[in-house]
């Protein structure tokens, strides 16, 4: 699944003003400008499905050591291929908004059923990073071929 950045800026969101403040609390950029580069195409490796709209984890740059999540309206849909080995996992952990609830996360089984998996990535576990690079080397292949 591939995604393009169509908006970079948490103001770009204003008409849907919900969902701009549910970013606005989960992301502290003093200028609004969000880390994505407008028409750059993205990998997704998973979605989050809230009360507002889909989410996706996407890596910033091409060798991110784990994704980051950004609501789907900053994007438009590119390939709509889900990988064979995602999984659907129902919330079990709050989102980081009172804005926004999560419904369900669709991604690799750690992902998607673990509610500590993310965090330990993002807090430099080696063993969720490992399994984060598991999975995007599998994405990867699928995808050259």
């Amino acid at each position: 699944m591939k995604v393009r950045c169509e908006a970079n800026r948490i103001e770009q969101l204003a008409w849907w003003i919900d969902l701009k403040a549910c970013v606005e609390d989960r992301f502290r950029y003093p200028d609004g400008i969000l880390n994505l580069d407008v028409g750059r195409e993205y990998v997704v490796h998973g979605l989050v499905l809230t009360s507002l709209c889909t989410w996706v984890f996407v890596c910033e740059d091409d060798d991110g050591e784990y994704p980051y999540l950004y609501p789907m309206p900053l994007f438009s849909l590119v390939d709509a291929h889900i990988p064979n080995h995602w999984e659907m996992g129902q919330a079990t952990r709050p989102f980081a908004s009172r804005h926004c609830h999560v419904i369900a996360v669709v991604s690799y089984r750690e992902l998607a059923t673990d509610p500590a998996h993310y965090g330990a990535s993002v807090d430099g576990d080696a063993r969720a990073r490992a399994r984060f690079a598991q999975h995007k080397h599998t994405v990867d292949v699928s995808r050259l071929g």
